[in-house]
């Protein structure tokens, strides 16, 4: 692809992601064109080159071989993130307080393991699932996943393998590889513009950035700039100085982009609290959750997509890579990792 060239970008129409989207038009319409879909099918015209590049699952990065990031930009939260959680239609005190008091020694866990060693995220995503496998929850919830989504479901089987251990885990797969659009959960994995409306309808909301934030003290990434080919530099410096912008007029003056949000969205959603939490400029921290998730994904015993995973040596060179890109990015970060 020539660098003046038009560039075709796989886009997921969410409001997280309204504000990139506006930029870019503004600054390079007749040179950009999106093309539409729910993340899943984002993912899937990515491996099948059918778009330059895209926002893209961030699960994408182990799961399938020829994406890469194309640059260090992404759709993340540093804590909850109000777009992502699991739903429970009724309330369960049982699996609640389960939950809570696993998430705490999953803390402590944690903390221990970075206190000695923060930059080993292979081994401390082994020390997270420790012992994990003995562990049994006598009614585990039956929690359906989200059809549209593939990184926020990769979170749920990890916390789902975290929460109520190895058997629970290998049912709660089996289960959600046959399940039935009309079948009836306990709770639900709710994602996007869908989840700021729909998070009143249920009697108890567990929101996952939230949960991550608790168990690792990191951001989480939600999704990353990818590519199956290599971006231009013209492009790469193009998205990213749209990526500038919407940064700084979602925190500074949010108000720009209501216009662009239906009436009565408008009024009845905090859009202006929701931009100033999520961002989309990767530096070390957020790759530094990224890296733990891939790793924590890369441990469970099997997978709720038919994808064929990465050797490991193959995903730690690759992590090398995208490590040099977060050092680049280093000098504009906190010197505490944590």
């Amino acid at each position: 692809m020539k660098p003046t060239d038009t560039i075709n970008v796989g886009w997921v129409d969410y409001y997280n992601l309204l504000p990139l989207k506006l930029e870019l038009q503004r600054l390079w319409r007749k040179s950009i064109s999106f093309t539409f879909a729910p993340p899943r099918q984002i993912n899937k015209k990515l491996r099948e080159r059918q778009v330059d590049v895209a926002m893209g699952s961030s699960i994408c990065l182990a799961a399938y071989k020829g994406i890469d990031m194309a640059l260090p930009l992404g759709v993340a939260c540093d804590g909850a993130v109000q777009s992502v959680y699991i739903g429970f239609v009724k309330s369960n005190t049982r699996v609640i307080d389960h939950i809570k008091a696993r998430n705490y020694e999953l803390a402590a866990r944690c903390r221990t393991k970075i206190a000695a060693d923060r930059h080993d995220f292979r081994g401390l995503a082994r020390l997270i699932f420790a012992q994990t496998e003995a562990l049994a929850f006598p009614y585990p919830p039956q929690i359906k996943l989200s059809p549209h989504s593939f990184a926020s479901n990769s979170l749920t089987q990890i916390f789902y393998y975290l929460w109520f251990g190895a058997d629970c885990y290998s049912r709660f797969a089996s289960r959600s590889v046959h399940w039935a659009a009309t079948d009836q959960a306990d709770a639900y994995v709710v994602i996007g513009d869908e989840a700021l409306t729909a998070a009143e309808k249920f009697a108890h909301v567990i929101d996952l950035g939230a949960v991550w934030k608790e168990i690792t003290s990191l951001p989480f990434v939600y999704a990353v700039a990818m590519s199956a080919s290599p971006l231009s530099r013209i492009w790469q410096q193009r998205i990213r100085n749209a990526a500038d912008v919407a940064n700084s007029k979602k925190l500074h003056d949010p108000q720009s982009y209501l216009q662009h949000v239906a009436e009565t969205d408008r009024h009845s959603l905090d859009l202006c609290g929701y931009w100033r939490n999520i961002y989309y400029h990767l530096k070390e921290r957020e790759f530094c959750g990224l890296y733990l998730f891939l790793n924590l994904y890369l441990l469970l015993p099997n997978t709720l997509d038919n994808t064929t995973m990465l050797l490991s040596d193959s995903m730690s060179t690759r992590m090398l890579h995208w490590e040099s890109l977060a050092n680049k990015a280093k000098e504009n970060e906190s010197p505490n990792l944590l």
